[in-house]
């Protein structure tokens, strides 16, 4: 029985051991164009000739100063062993909760447990008061953005910049449900 909860340090450092791997046959890609007065944006997913694998995400420190503000980390634990994690920063000022990290490893997918830890997030986000959920996302990461696709996020913009290497990051949103504290 997997279990969400508030993770202590070994758990913390297990996250950074967590196989984040994933493969895919799609990728997003943008197109723009600009003309005199008019800027156009193309954000299209095409597939590949064959299967991409892209390596685990890097976690940040973010995993750190959430263990020690104890508050905005979550770790998914089945019989002792960390499956999973999600981590988050609050923006009170922008009514935004910006999810960091969802990592479930590749061993343990398709069982749920990236959706509760996605959930555990959000009924913080929307208790605190919160309106909205952000997630950035490398647009190679189609399996990623179908996930959170098929729970109520959407494209909210890009930012080819962001991310390192040269990787677009496309950003996803989704209003929170008002929760009573």
């Amino acid at each position: 029985m997997v279990h969400i909860r508030f993770p202590t340090l070994q758990d913390v450092n297990a996250c950074f051991q967590l196989n984040g791997r994933a493969e895919t046959l799609y990728v997003w890609q943008i197109h723009r164009s600009l003309e005199e007065d008019r800027l156009s944006v193309v954000i299209q997913r095409v597939r590949l000739p064959r299967p991409m694998r892209l390596p685990s995400p890097q976690l940040g420190e973010s995993l750190i100063r959430h263990y020690e503000q104890r508050d905005g980390i979550w770790v998914a634990v089945d019989e002792g062993q960390v499956v999973g994690c999600v981590d988050v920063d609050w923006g009170p000022e922008e009514g935004l909760a910006w999810i960091r990290h969802l990592i479930v490893d590749v061993s343990r997918r398709r069982e749920g447990i990236g959706s509760r830890l996605l959930e555990r997030a959000l009924d913080a986000a929307a208790r605190r008061g919160l309106t909205r959920a952000m997630c950035i996302v490398d647009m190679r990461n189609d399996p990623a953005i179908q996930f959170l696709r098929r729970r109520g996020f959407a494209p909210s913009g890009y930012n080819d910049a962001y991310l390192s290497e040269g990787n677009i990051a496309l950003y996803l949103s989704r209003l929170l449900r008002r929760r009573l504290i």
